[in-house]
């Protein structure tokens, strides 16, 4: 299971437990086990709508890769206060894989998106296409 705690900062904690085993199910491409998608949360009010989906083996990458990256996105979502903010989304977006294991390995990524991205205008539907690193 997931767990995902948010600060009212627009800061999301998602720990995801058992990612072994969700990880061999994509492997062995049981049905939906290719990503996973965390809670929706918001940026600082009034705020955009926002999750996370983790890729957990990439089946756009090349067989010879897989399993040696994670792809991470953000999904732009229709929201309450989608009136109340600017359109394009263009707000900075930090990632931070933290390594469980040894402490000491923490991966940190800032996403910047152009304006003129589709994937950061005001969602037309429930939730945009996903857009990350």
């Amino acid at each position: 299971m997931t767990q995902v705690g948010q600060c009212g900062n627009g800061t999301l904690y998602w720990i995801l437990n058992d990612f072994t085993t969700r990880y061999l199910n994509a492997v062995e491409k049981i049905p939906d086990s290719e990503y996973i998608d965390s809670d929706a949360f918001f940026t600082p009010m009034p705020g955009y709508k926002i999750r996370a989906r983790l890729f957990t083996n990439d089946s756009n990458t090349p067989a010879r890769e897989r399993g040696m990256f994670m792809p991470v996105f953000i999904q732009i979502m229709q929201g309450p206060y989608d009136f109340d903010v600017k359109w394009p989304f263009n707000q900075n977006v930090t990632i931070t894989l933290i390594d469980q294991v040894t402490g000491e390995n923490h991966l940190r990524k800032v996403m910047c998106y152009s304006s003129t991205n589709e994937h950061v205008q005001k969602p037309l539907n429930a939730v945009n296409s996903p857009i990350g690193f």
